[in-house]
């Protein structure tokens, strides 16, 4: 099994032009961003993600947030720095058929591209739900665990 330690987090790489951790590195304008899903339409205004950022997306909105920052296109205007590199961790990096240690092993995978950005996916299978909340727990350990619910 994967052994979750500090350095599997570890410093994401530096983005050209930018000399500030509180600069923004994507943003979505007030009132610029709609998408229309079954639930009706859910509007994403005034976010800025910077590098010292930690969001966590919670309901119709943060998924529409998440998408953005995904780079999935969606109706509206977003500013990204052209270097930001976006890593989505979740069930689908190992697949469904993965026990937690395949799927820690391909989350370790990726993070050793040093992103810039996680977004860390809670769906998912059994095996992928309990390595979700050792990731989770990592964070913490390792003294990034600002959490908060800023979409």
């Amino acid at each position: 099994m994967t052994i979750l330690h500090e350095s599997m987090w570890q410093t994401p790489r530096e983005l050209s032009g930018v000399k500030s951790r509180k600069r923004a590195v994507f943003e979505i304008p007030l009132g610029s961003v709609d998408a229309t899903s079954n639930a009706g339409i859910h509007r994403v205004s005034g976010l800025k993600v910077t590098l010292e950022s930690r969001i966590c997306a919670l309901g119709p909105g943060g998924r529409l947030a998440v998408e953005l920052l995904l780079g999935r296109p969606l109706k509206g205007k977003v500013h990204r720095h052209e270097g930001l590199q976006v890593a989505h961790l979740g069930s689908h990096l190992a697949g469904n058929e993965a026990n937690i240690g395949e799927h820690l092993a391909a989350v370790n995978a990726v993070l050793e591209t040093r992103p810039q950005v996680v977004v860390l996916d809670s769906e998912g299978t059994t095996s992928w739900t309990r390595a979700f909340e050792m990731l989770l727990e990592a964070v913490d350990i390792c003294g990034q665990g600002t959490w908060n619910t800023d979409i």
